[in-house]
This record gives C-alpha cells, structure tokens and sequence, in this order.
C-alpha cells in the first residue's frame, strides 16, 4: 500500500496516524510536515472534495520537508506503518518478534544507555492550561487555507525552584469559658503531631540531617543559603534539632551496636577526625594523666548471619578501628562462632588476640603498591599485576552467586592464581638480580608477609577480597570533615555518628535515607519500646 495511492482514510485512522507520528523522534520540521498532511486530509474529508484534491494536498505537504532523503525515509517508515499499524515502524524498529524456546532461556539483554530524558508528570504539583488559541478556530489555515479545527493538546513540564522547606497553618478551633477563662483548643491530628520537634515535622529535620551529616552541607551555610529561599533556619536552631532528634534515634542506634556483637563479618577501616574542645583539653594533661589527642572516625559494616542484614556504624574518639572492635569482642556472645574481620594491613587491625577472629586483609591495597611504582615497576610486578587480575575478574563473574558456589569458582581460579603471586614475589626477592631493598621491593614483602591473610578469602565464603565498601563509606565523614573541619564536642560527634550510621544502613538497604528517618523519628515512642522491629532489613521498602 502506497501513502499516494490512499483513499480518503476515516477520522479514526486519521487520529491513529497522528498519534504515531508524535510518539516519534524525528526532527520537529518532519513531523510538522507529516501532521499539515494528516489534517489536509481531514479538511478535505469534510468538505468531501474527492481523492485526486488529497493525493495533491499530500504531496505538497511532503514537498515542504527540507531534506529530500529524509523525505524517503520518512514515507517509507509512513507506509510500513499504515499497513501494519505498528509505532516500532515509525521509530525506524522492527515489530517485536516471539522469542524461540532458545532465545527464551538467554539472559534479558540489558537496556539501552543514553541520556534521554526522565518523566516528569508524576512530580507535576500544579496544571495550568492555556487555551490562546481557541479563538482561531474554524479560522483558514496560514499554509494551506483550510479550516482550522479543534487538535491534540500538547504537554510542556517546566521545572521551577521551590524552597527545600515549606510552611505549613495548621488553624485550631478554640473554645472559652468566659467565667473561669478556660480554654479548650481542638488538637492537631495524630498523624501530624506525632513527629513534630517543636514547630518542625519529622521530614524537615530529616532532610536537614540528611544535608548536614550525609552531603557535607555545613550548617551555617544552609543557614545562609535558607534565608535567601525565604525560610532561614539558623544554625542553632539546626543544632537543637539534631539533638533532639538523636535523642529519639538513640534506641535504635543502641540496638545496631549491640547486633555488631553477633556478626558474621565485619569490614572496618578509620580516618582522621577533629574534635576541638576534647583535643585542647588533653593538651593541657601533664605527665602520668597525658593520653593520646588524636582523633579518628572508625567505620564498620556489619554483617549478620543473613547476608542481606547488613548495617553501618561510625564512631569518633581517640581509638582507631582496630580498638574499638575489641568493645565488640567483650560483648560477643559464648558459641556465635568465628567472627571474620577484612581490613588494611594495619598493625594495629593485625593485633587481634581473640580465639573467634580470622583476619582477611585487603588485596587492593597489595595490587595498588605495584601499581604506585610507575615506570620503575619490574618485569615481576607486572606478572603480579595480570594474576591479580585473574582474582578480580572471578569476583566479577561471582558476584550474585550464592556464597558457597562463589567459593568454589575462587578456589578453582583465584587460589591458583594468589599461589602464582607468592611464587613471583619470593622469586623476585630470592633471585641474584634482586633489587635492594627499598621502596620497589617492599610491595614484593608485603605479599609474602602478609600472604596467608591475603588469601583468607579463598577458603572462607564470606570472606570478601578487598575492603572496597568500607572505603565508600568512610567518604561520607571525609565529607563532612572537608566541608566543617571539625566537631566542637564529643556531644555532637556523637549526633553526627548516629545520623551518618543510619542514613548509610538506610541505603544498604535499599531504602530512601530520608525517608527511613523521617519514618523512625514519626515512630520514636515504637522505637523506643522495640527497636528490633525498625531494623532496615525489616522496615517496608521506602522511596
């Protein structure tokens, strides 16, 4: 069937084409061309001017296009459609095939990447209509001088600024006895009332908390930045807040730190951190009082028994990641069984004396050494290098395999592939043109000092390869550390500690951090009779 050769189609098929057409990605000239075509010919089906006056008004409107090849195209893809009725064949597609028994047992082809833009009309707050036009109808047409009739309204999403917080007058009927003076003011709603902290909702403190804690947004400059939106919030005012709010999240935080004495695995890593009035006041210590002054954020993520439970937690103070797990240790109960740790080879994290603790260190940080030797790196370092990423690329292969299946394929590709690396390693240090001993041999030690907790991971399934995850988390406290330089006291090291601890489990989750918050703060009297029961593995999904 020819677009040409057409018989005056009915206003249906013509409402149809005209749909399909603007479903397309074609240039916007194009599909003005083809839409002047389509209501050409529903002007001449009311007037009933026979089909030669069509076919005549059609190949006009396709001579208007610019591009003659475009042109082609384009009444090509418009005939396939019309005889088929398919949009894929106006998108330049084939029409979706019936998958064969084999094509049905292949893995879904994932989808295609691009930039194209996100829907909007679910976030649509107002609609406005504008209707300038409605007073030219029946008008001629400009182009062809038909009449002009009533078409497809067209969508526009704008997006506008708003404040982050809004305001909301809540107008409570009051009665009084003119006697005694007494008053009765009708309570606000449960729902509303039940989160509120002062005048602010749970989800202002939330996203507040969430700015602060998790974006590195420092307080004062929100306070500026709130005031030119029309709504400041001072950073004392933020303050109070946050504490209040920590005060009713601290059950749950409590809870999270108990479970980490019944982990399965725990990948910890730490970071420097200031805390001003502490660290001046151990200055002044003198002699047998003196303690250490330096601080640092130590970060834990906590896996249960369950592989899906998993949690963070933060804590700032004068002892490191190693130190603080031993609190863990003290705590943990007779009979959970062997607690694997992954860490850096710190000697601090390698001094654990405890029974139940197998060490698994990090292989990143063994494959970065010879990577950091630049252009002097040796003939053995790079055969180093390309075991390694026989290692890295199972863990890719493995990654959403079942633990003990992931075992196997480590100790049938990896574990060769590690005793391949000690072999390099101790030949390189062995052999008669070794370099001296400095800086190009000491990643060669590392790995044979280190070698039997570097392969930790090819005999225990939970066991990861690196302490990448670890190394995310702890962006977030760098964050907050480049952005606000310090913490005043330990009381608010303490706020920031809680509230990065569950935002980040929040997302481990897979739950909206804000929303979980928001969530727990609405729920703080549950909260705090039964923190089990807002665990993020047991909260409903939130977005």
């Amino acid at each position: 069937m020819n677009l040409l050769d057409l018989e005056l189609p009915s206003k249906a098929d013509l409402l149809k084409f005209e749909s399909l057409i603007l479903a397309t990605h074609w240039d916007e000239s194009d599909k003005a061309s083809l839409l002047a075509l389509l209501r050409s010919l529903g002007s001449v089906r009311e007037t009933l001017v026979d089909g030669e006056i069509a076919r005549q008004t059609m190949q006009a409107a396709i001579a208007r296009a610019s591009d003659s090849s475009r042109v082609a195209k384009m009444k090509a893809l418009f005939d396939d459609a019309l005889v088929s009725g398919d949009a894929n064949a106006l998108q330049g597609k084939s029409s979706p095939k019936t998958p064969s028994s084999n094509e049905s047992l292949a893995a879904p082809a994932s989808p295609r990447k691009g930039h194209g833009r996100k829907p909007l009309l679910h976030l649509v707050s107002t609609t406005e209509h504008h209707d300038t036009v409605s007073d030219k109808l029946q008008t001629p047409c400009k182009q062809c001088g038909s009449r002009m009739c009533k078409g497809h309204a067209r969508n526009t999403t704008i997006v506008t600024a708003n404040t982050l917080l809004s305001v909301q007058l809540h107008v409570r009927e009051a009665i009084e006895c003119k006697t005694c003076g007494n008053e009765e003011v009708s309570p606000l709603p449960e729902e509303i009332s039940r989160g509120l902290i002062g005048r602010y909702d749970a989800s202002a403190v939330a996203l507040l908390a969430y700015l602060r804690y998790f974006s590195g947004f420092a307080s004062h400059r929100f306070e500026q930045a709130s005031g030119f939106l029309g709504l400041e919030v001072s950073e004392t005012t933020q303050w109070d807040l946050f504490e209040a709010a920590a005060d009713r999240l601290a059950p749950l935080h409590r809870f999270l730190t108990s479970l980490a004495s019944t982990a399965e695995v725990i990948t910890m890593d730490h970071t420097g951190a200031k805390v001003v009035a502490e660290q001046r006041h151990r200055r002044l210590l003198q002699g047998e009082e003196a303690t250490r002054i330096g601080m640092v954020t130590s970060s834990f993520l906590v896996e249960l028994k369950n592989p899906q439970h998993r949690f963070a937690l933060f804590h700032t103070g004068p002892v490191d990641a190693g130190q603080y797990l031993k609190r863990f240790l003290e705590h943990r109960p007779p009979g959970t069984g062997r607690l694997l740790v992954a860490c850096d080879a710190l000697s601090s994290n390698q001094n654990q004396e405890h029974p139940d603790v197998v060490l698994a260190l990090c292989n990143v940080h063994a494959r970065r050494a010879f990577l950091d030797l630049g252009e002097h790196t040796p003939v053995a370092a790079m055969d180093i290098l390309k075991a390694y990423e026989t290692v890295f690329r199972t863990e890719r292969r493995a990654k959403d395999w079942t633990p003990e299946a992931r075992l196997e394929l480590r100790k049938t590709f990896s574990e060769p592939a590690m005793r391949r690396i000690r072999e390099l390693a101790l030949s390189e240090l062995l052999s008669e043109n070794r370099l001296p001993a400095g800086r190009l041999t000491e990643p060669f030690a590392y790995i044979l000092r280190h070698f039997e907790r570097l392969v930790t991971f090819c005999s225990h399934a939970r066991a990861p390869v690196h302490t990448n995850d670890v190394e995310r988390a702890l962006k977030k406290p760098i964050l907050h550390r480049k952005n606000s330089l310090f913490f005043q006291t330990f009381a608010g090291s303490g706020v920031g500690d809680l509230f990065t601890s569950l935002f980040l489990s929040a997302s481990l989750a897979g739950h909206n951090p804000i929303a979980f918050v928001r969530e727990a703060l609405q729920n703080w009297r549950t909260l705090a009779r039964a923190p089990s029961t807002f665990t993020p593995w047991l909260v409903p999904q939130l977005k």
